[in-house]
């Protein structure tokens, strides 16, 4: 076939436009032309920008593409570019949303392509144009899924959220808002008081640096108010609804953004149990984008679910802060201040501070207001009490309680190793003022212990040794203060030493019985034997209760080691009784006996399995022991004395007697204490309390029987006011069975 050259074909040849007339030709049409470079900036577009988008075109140049984008779609664009410029011919035509000078989405399909024909231009050339034959319908419903999507993301942020990552969480959330196009910072103003305060912000790349940390805060608090609850939005110079009257909500204040390149904003109130407390608010670098309603409607969602997010962190943080100080003092409870303690201690050991120590108070005798006015009244003085010690702690002093009455210091200091001690001694200054509590004056005094750390203390250790303190504060004399010191750490490893050896003689068979005799006074005829126990000591022989009793009480260990007793001497009573010597056999109980709920059960079993006579025993509790709980006494006691076992009030006289709790207990006996029996033979005011105790013995239809008989004289006088019974040294001392 040959080539038709020069020959004529009836069609029209080539001709050339002009620069204006292609101008004018790209300037009505639909599509919009862009050359873009490959950092994604555009360096052309058409002036049909103007009829298509409504742009100005050189407000185009020079802005990345990316911008005009709807987010949900950016990634379309992405695949395309990459396969634009790595094939280097014209990709296929996806459909994309971009966003209007009004701010709404406008469907419009993208050709782009690279090619050696563009030349200056840029790397590739975009070509984009409205998509016809998609409804209306068909655009909200995808912009509606696309919303209700990007709200599902954002409410994800927050799930199992804990409360020290929430601020992340907020940021995060702020984050996804601002990836909405038109939004260039988004901010979280948080009532505080009157104010405003800033808490969280999230800012575009078109926010200076320099422009990030100015916030119109006064304004928006000026603007919203206490009670606004509806939302705000300026377009400058225009603003839904006008702005209320106040000095701090005037135009001022828009000029004030726009100077610092913020055009419009949304501002949403934040309302929490139907108060205001505080305000999101968004803001663009143009004019308009925001009043689009998709946007808007986003905008008011994430601000809904942020309020929910900020409710539900602010009721957690309340939790964990209840969960962090006793609620009625307002101090920190016991894990928060060792928490405290655990992090002086580490300032010290770093040779942050020269000095560390813990102060445990303890109130004394605080029973007495708890037992006379009631626990309400009790709480009423903690609280007076906690309140007068905060007011005296120094700035960097951390307060506790660590529950009853036992509150806690924490006292650091950077230069002064003796401040702890001095501090001290000015906080239990403090207790010298009496305290008033509706209408009633208290004066209260306490016991402290002083513990100061050493280059391996611990929290517990320190608060421990504190705690020792105190304690030993409190058997010199209560109303002072003790310092834990080397003398203290000996005398607590001794206890703990003897303790450990008390254990191991209850367990291991150490413990015998000896029986100190009593005596029918007007005849001289043995009736009956106390029961004491000794310790077979390994390497000191026999040892008294007095020497371990105490540490068996402290323990806990008296209510084993006094079932041992009672199983011993019950079993020496049968055996005696099988012989013929019918004595009454007297056996002590403790206090915390008296108060286990296996007490009157235990004896019953003892009484079977050894064979005991009820009527041949006789339990003897001291008066302490009986008024502890006497409610409760009187209901045991009972028991026990229906099975024919009697009673007898120990060292009657010595503790606090109450006569109406007296006459109601079952008892069958007094005993008057040693202390009495002691001056009979010199001093007439014992004579005569120990004729009164006889004669209410009398009246109550009860025996009486004296302890610590040493001397003729003594003996003389007691038969004289008629006491039947006793037991002492000059008759004899406890012995063994044998």
């Amino acid at each position: 076939m040959t080539q038709a050259s020069g020959r004529s074909t009836g069609l029209p040849g080539p001709t050339t436009i002009t620069g204006r007339q292609l101008g004018a030709f790209l300037a009505h049409i639909d599509a919009v032309v862009l050359a873009i470079d490959l950092s994604g900036t555009i360096t052309f577009v058409s002036p049909s920008v103007r009829l298509t988008l409504g742009y100005e075109p050189n407000l185009i140049v020079g802005r990345p593409v990316i911008e005009f984008m709807h987010p949900d779609e950016e990634h379309i664009f992405h695949e395309h570019w990459e396969f634009a410029t790595d094939h280097q011919r014209p990709s296929t035509q996806p459909t994309i949303r971009v966003r209007n000078s009004e701010g709404t989405w406008v469907e419009m399909t993208l050709d782009l392509y690279g090619g050696d024909d563009i030349g200056d231009l840029g790397a590739l050339v975009a070509t984009i144009r409205p998509l016809s034959g998609i409804s209306t319908a068909e655009v909200e419903l995808r912009d509606r899924l696309a919303r209700e999507d990007r709200l599902v993301r954002l409410a994800s942020t927050f799930v199992g959220l804990d409360v020290d990552h929430f601020d992340d969480g907020v940021r995060a959330t702020l984050a996804q808002i601002g990836a909405v196009p038109g939004v260039d910072r988004c901010t979280v103003l948080r009532r505080q008081g009157d104010e405003f305060v800033l808490t969280h912000q999230w800012c575009g790349p078109r926010v200076k640096p320099s422009d990030r940390d100015r916030i119109p805060a006064r304004w928006f608090q000026g603007v919203f108010g206490a009670d606004h609850r509806s939302e705000m939005y300026f377009d400058l110079p225009e603003v839904v609804p006008p702005l209320p009257a106040t000095p701090t909500a005037g135009a001022a204040g828009l000029h004030e953004m726009a100077d610092y390149g913020i055009r419009s904003t949304v501002g949403v109130p934040l309302i929490q149990d139907g108060e205001l407390a505080g305000v999101l608010t968004f803001g663009s670098a143009e004019v308009g984008p925001l009043r689009d309603s998709g946007c808007l409607s986003l905008l008011r969602s994430a601000a809904g679910l942020l309020n929910e997010a900020f409710a539900r962190h602010d009721a957690e943080v309340k939790l964990a802060e209840r969960a962090r100080v006793d609620l009625l003092t307002g101090l920190d409870n016991r894990w928060t201040f060792l928490d405290e303690v655990e992090r002086s201690l580490d300032r010290f050991k770093g040779g942050e501070s020269a000095g560390v120590g813990v102060l445990l108070i303890d109130l004394d005798r605080f029973k007495v207001v708890n037992d006379s006015l009631g626990h309400l009244a009790g709480d009423q003085v903690l609280a007076a009490v906690a309140k007068r010690l905060k007011d005296a702690a120094g700035p960097t002093e951390r307060l506790g309680r660590l529950g009853g009455d036992e509150m806690v210091v924490l006292l650091e200091d950077r230069d002064d190793v003796e401040l702890p001690r001095a501090r001290s001694l000015e906080l239990l200054d403090t207790f010298g003022e009496p305290f008033e509590v509706d209408g009633h004056e208290f004066q209260i005094s306490a016991s402290a212990g002083l513990a100061l750390a050493t280059p391996t203390s611990t929290p517990e250790e320190i608060l421990s040794q504190a705690d020792s303190a105190m304690f030993r504060a409190k058997d010199l004399g209560r109303s002072r203060l003790v310092t834990f010191d080397g003398e203290l750490r000996r005398q607590l490893s001794e206890r703990l030493r003897r303790e450990n050896e008390v254990r191991r003689a209850v367990r291991t068979g150490e413990l015998t019985l000896h029986y100190q005799p009593e005596l029918h006074l007007p005849s001289g005829r043995l009736h009956g034997v106390e029961a004491l126990v000794r310790w077979n000591h390994p390497t000191e022989g026999l040892v008294v209760a007095g020497d371990f009793i105490d540490i068996a009480e402290e323990t806990g260990l008296i209510v084993e080691l006094g079932e041992w007793v009672l199983r011993q001497a019950c079993e020496q009573s049968a055996a005696w009784s099988e012989v013929g010597f019918d004595l009454v056999m007297r056996v002590n109980i403790s206090a915390k006996q008296v108060n286990h709920p296996d007490l009157f059960g235990s004896l019953v079993t003892i009484l079977d399995q050894t064979g005991a006579d009820p009527e041949s025993l006789c339990l003897e509790l001291t008066e302490t022991a009986v008024m502890a709980d006497a409610d409760l006494s009187l209901e045991v006691l009972g028991k026990i004395a229906a099975l024919g076992v009697q009673l007898a009030i120990d060292d009657f006289g010595t503790g606090y007697s109450s006569l109406s709790y007296l006459k109601r207990l079952p008892m069958h006996v007094l005993k008057v204490d040693r202390s009495f029996i002691d001056g009979l033979d010199r001093s007439l005011d014992d004579v005569a309390i120990v004729e009164a105790v006889i004669s209410l013995a009398s009246t109550l239809g009860l025996t009486v029987t004296a302890e610590g008989i040493e001397s003729e004289d003594q003996l003389a006088v007691l038969k004289d006011l008629g006491c039947p019974y006793g037991q002492g040294w000059l008759f004899s001392k406890a012995v063994s069975a044998e």
